[in-house]
């Protein structure tokens, strides 16, 4: 109780949050019910990185983006549901130990290394004195069951990219730029993050990220031939309607509308590609600046967070699953709202957690809209004068929450 007798809001926004975990993870588990059969049978996303690995333990790593070489061994060796590989070749090389097992029995460990790497992300994330209604809270966000159930790489982006914010907030700037950088498989989530820390001046960070991803493409370029990544920058141009359309590699309109970016958005609401082409690329560039003036007066770990949080929405190839990164700005939100009786932080926590599983059963691409306005709060949650004033308990330094200027 405070000094004039109510219950203090953050007391309110936990039983709030407690009445609320029934409804997430019931959708958590109808989602796994439904989905790991599907994954099971060799139609899930698991099975072009299985593909993809096969491909490169059985020497044929330079044809990983033939169509045709591709779609034959996906064919042999998982089922008759095309998805072609669309990341780098060195990932590809991760998943080569993986193909000495069969489909199914890889399906599996991937889905038990997945909720490993979920459980190693919570705990990076975890503030001491949280409580375990935060992990509960994260644990249930939809994404994070959708990325496993589907066989995602996106919980691998997710525990990379938290061992970063991990590092930032002691003050390891080089090596969390390193980490990030190994996560280039998803670069369209990656770069954002890395050009918002070069607009803050975070030069360590950008220095430990150039570093690094010269040494992941100089990896891509040993396992597949350099030649494959000008054959795979053809490829996600014509994913992304930029170039001619390649044989197989055309996104459907219905992929579109399964999208949760900006580009989703006005590709599904404005008639034109070319048109929403364009608004998409001014948005972004307006969203990056808005972010760069925003977040320059944060500690290196909350700008990393807000960052996160720009990265998603100027994707320009997201899915539900890789909504899973959001789980670190919605960390420092939650841990706030938690905290303190923040209105800014209890509603930018609110926000994904409703939004996205409702999102999904109606019109995913426009999550665009709410994710908007989850920035937005995100900002002002994070920008509160006094938000640093809460007694934090180690490990973490009073002077990492607060509002400093980097040198």
């Amino acid at each position: 109780m405070n000094e004039s007798g109510s219950r203090p809001q953050s007391q309110s926004f936990r039983e709030l949050l407690t009445g609320l975990l029934p409804f997430l993870l019931g959708i958590d588990v109808i989602f796994w019910v439904v989905f790991i059969p599907v994954g099971l049978r060799g139609d899930a996303d698991f099975a072009m990185f299985y593909t993809a690995g096969s491909m490169v333990r059985s020497g044929s790593a330079s044809q990983v983006y033939d169509y045709e070489v591709e779609t034959r061994f996906q064919h042999e060796l998982v089922s008759k549901t095309p998805a072609p590989y669309t990341h780098l070749p060195y990932e590809a090389a991760a998943f080569a130990a993986l193909s000495l097992l069969d489909y199914r029995a890889a399906y599996w460990v991937f889905l038990a290394m997945n909720v490993v790497f979920a459980g190693l992300t919570l705990l990076m994330l975890q503030r001491k004195g949280t409580g375990r209604l935060f992990i509960a809270v994260l644990a249930a966000f939809f994404p994070l069951s959708a990325a496993i159930a589907d066989g995602q790489d996106s919980i691998v982006l997710l525990m990379i990219a938290a061992g970063a914010c991990w590092l930032l907030s002691r003050k390891g700037e080089f090596s969390a730029g390193a980490l990030l950088a190994l996560g280039l498989f998803r670069f369209q989530l990656v770069l954002p993050i890395a050009v918002l820390m070069f607009i803050w001046k975070r030069w360590r960070f950008v220095v430990g990220f150039s570093i690094s991803s010269a040494v992941m493409l100089a990896l891509s370029g040993a396992v597949g031939g350099f030649q494959q990544l000008n054959v795979y920058t053809m490829r996600l141009l014509s994913l992304g309607g930029v170039a001619g359309t390649e044989a197989g590699y055309a996104i459907a309109t219905g992929q579109l509308r399964r999208m949760v970016s900006l580009r989703a958005l006005f590709a599904n609401l404005v008639a034109g590609s070319r048109l929403a082409q364009i608004l998409t690329l001014v948005l972004s560039f307006v969203l990056l600046i808005w972010a760069g003036r925003q977040g320059r007066r944060l500690s290196a770990r909350l700008q990393f967070a807000f960052a996160v949080g720009v990265s998603v929405l100027v994707s320009y190839h997201l899915f539900v699953y890789d909504l899973a990164l959001l789980l670190i700005p919605m960390s420092a939100v939650l841990e706030l709202a938690l905290r303190t009786d923040s209105r800014n932080a209890q509603v930018a926590a609110l926000i994904p957690l409703i939004a996205v599983p409702l999102g999904v059963l109606w019109r995913p691409f426009l999550l665009a809209l709410p994710l908007l306005v989850f920035l937005i709060m995100l900002k002002r949650a994070l920008r509160e004068p006094d938000h640093h004033k809460t007694d934090f308990s180690p490990p973490l330094k009073l002077e990492d929450e607060q509002l400093v200027s980097p040198a």
